[in-house]
């Protein structure tokens, strides 16, 4: 930072969901480099309609404004360039990594028409797979469909946890962005004799801790934990295979969970298995890939 010997502000992931997201890290480094930024944007709703896609939804019989996809970007990585440094782990250290998907078929009629029909309610009829770039958040919506999604295909992931488990894998990671799921996955596992813990939202910090301790230990078979928990802060370098049952809306908390295993300590190669049911999980996958597109156009070399 030009003429500064702090950093005012450190963030493992600066931009975690959308573009708007970018406004209060630019706010607060202005105050320290008095750049001009809070006067070329003075508010939030400024700063989004400046470089997003602004529009009106209906959302449960209200009226919403959103702020979708990115425009005038060149602009917004002029802003971030001299305020932004990117610390990187030099990965060429650390064993291979691959990303297998497991495919598996359509979920119950049930499900997919609840996802359609709340699909529906968002964007209407007119516009229910459109894939605009405005549209790139947009599916967020969905939150019931996805964990019953989730919460179905647990039973697959179980299977698949289970075999890899009698062929002598483990230990194993299991990641749900559900607690259900979660806890299904977890309690199935304990039902056929293996051991296993789950860390969710509501498990206290001290619990956390022991469990990651002993599964370092290898006293766990498998750890089962809610994506959000683990994102961050954790080491599971005692396992080099991870399954991912449901992923997050967020790219970069996906990111970082799959990190817990392929991370400074590991010695292995490393294996994460994603499940993909037809329906419901190509509906997040396409979200989740033009997100990383619009993260990569923001955030490109900076």
């Amino acid at each position: 930072f030009p003429s500064h010997d702090m950093l005012p502000l450190m963030s493992g992931t600066l931009l975690r969901n959308k573009v708007p997201d970018l406004y209060i890290p630019l706010k607060l480094l202005d105050i320290v480099n008095e750049c001009g930024f809070r006067e070329a944007f003075p508010s939030h709703s400024s700063f989004a309609r400046y470089f997003t896609y602004e529009s009106i939804v209906k959302r449960a019989g209200f009226l919403v404004k959103t702020y979708e996809g990115i425009r005038n970007e060149e602009t917004l990585r002029e802003w971030m360039k001299p305020q932004h440094v990117c610390a990187k782990l030099d990965e060429s250290s650390l064993p291979p990594l691959r990303h297998i998907t497991i495919k598996v078929e359509k979920g119950s009629q049930k499900t997919e028409n609840r996802l359609r029909e709340e699909w529906r309610k968002f964007l209407g009829e007119d516009k229910m797979w459109e894939e605009r770039e405005a549209t790139v958040g947009e599916g967020e919506h969905i939150s019931s469909a996805k964990a019953e999604n989730a919460y179905e295909k647990a039973e697959k992931t179980i299977n698949f946890v289970k075999d890899l488990l009698s062929q002598g894998c483990g230990p194993i990671v299991v990641f749900s962005d559900h607690v259900a799921s979660s806890k299904r996955i977890q309690q199935a596992l304990v039902c056929e004799g293996y051991k296993s813990e789950v860390i969710t939202g509501g498990v206290s910090s001290r619990d956390r801790q022991t469990f990651v301790a002993k599964f370092q230990a290898g006293q766990i078979d498998a750890l089962v934990a809610t994506l959000g928990t683990m994102a961050v802060g954790v080491t599971l370098t005692r396992a080099n295979i991870a399954v991912i049952n449901d992923k997050s809306w967020l790219v970069s908390t996906n990111k970082q969970a799959m990190k817990r295993i392929h991370r400074i300590g590991q010695t292995k190669s490393c294996i994460i298995y994603t499940i993909v049911r037809e329906g419901v999980d190509e509906l997040i996958d396409a979200a989740l890939e033009r997100k990383e597109a619009v993260e990569k156009r923001v955030m490109g070399d900076l």
